[in-house]
């Protein structure tokens, strides 16, 4: 258990799903063997992918907000915050700048640099972190590292990666329609899927350990 309530219910939420998505599997894998339930069979495996999909993005959302949000209420000023976190304490002025043209923009330009030095208290909304609504790839977890400044590698090993893409594409075959259940229930064995949701796990432990680890040694100052 850390500090950070929020942090240890992601995890254990996200290792609460996981244990639903298994047992699902399991029951799969008893219970319906006869030809005739067959269709049952692949719904059942086919759905994990896309349960597994959306505890990943709630897992990674509750613990990128909770990290922003404890910075927040530090009140840290923008000229002791860590610089990449400009990136989201004024990721509205940034977001505005795409919209300005001309000898205008490079005033705004100056004036978003000032921020770097600024005694104003910084607040890091929700609105501005580095997710972008669609189902989490390895990119994500190399974003955050790079905007947070979090140590070590954004992923515990490269299998993780492989065993994400994997989740995020079967996700999207079953949730956008492209391919039917059996389908996509018939490109990985039970075992597989099994050995899938274990490395979703370790990655879950490795991205706790990372903000834990940051926040506890105020990573996000200068």
């Amino acid at each position: 258990m850390s500090n950070y309530p929020s942090l240890d219910r992601a995890l254990t939420d996200l290792g609460d799903k996981n244990d639903r998505c298994r047992q699902d599997l399991y029951y799969c894998d008893v219970t319906f063997l006869r030809q005739e339930r067959r269709a049952l069979r692949q719904d059942i495996q086919a759905s994990v992918y896309v349960l597994l999909g959306a505890a990943i993005e709630d897992f990674t959302r509750t613990i990128v907000n909770t990290v922003v949000d404890e910075i927040t209420s530090q009140a840290i000023a923008h000229s002791d915050l860590a610089l990449n976190l400009l990136a989201i304490s004024i990721g509205g002025p940034f977001l505005a700048l795409q919209e300005v043209r001309g000898l205008k923009m490079w005033r705004k330009r100056i004036e978003l640099l000032s921020h770097a030095e600024s005694q104003q208290v910084a607040t890091l909304p929700n609105d501005y972190v580095p997710l972008d609504g669609k189902t989490i790839r390895p990119d994500h977890y190399e974003v955050i590292w790079l905007v947070f400044g979090f140590d070590g590698p954004s992923l515990p090993d490269p299998r993780t990666g492989l065993a994400l893409k994997m989740i995020a594409d079967y996700r999207n075959l079953v949730a956008h329609g492209e391919q039917d259940t059996a389908t996509v229930a018939g490109l990985q064995p039970v075992d597989a899927v099994l050995r899938l949701i274990d490395q979703i796990d370790g990655l879950a432990v490795h991205v706790y350990d990372a903000a834990v680890d940051y926040l506890d040694n105020r990573q996000y100052l200068r």
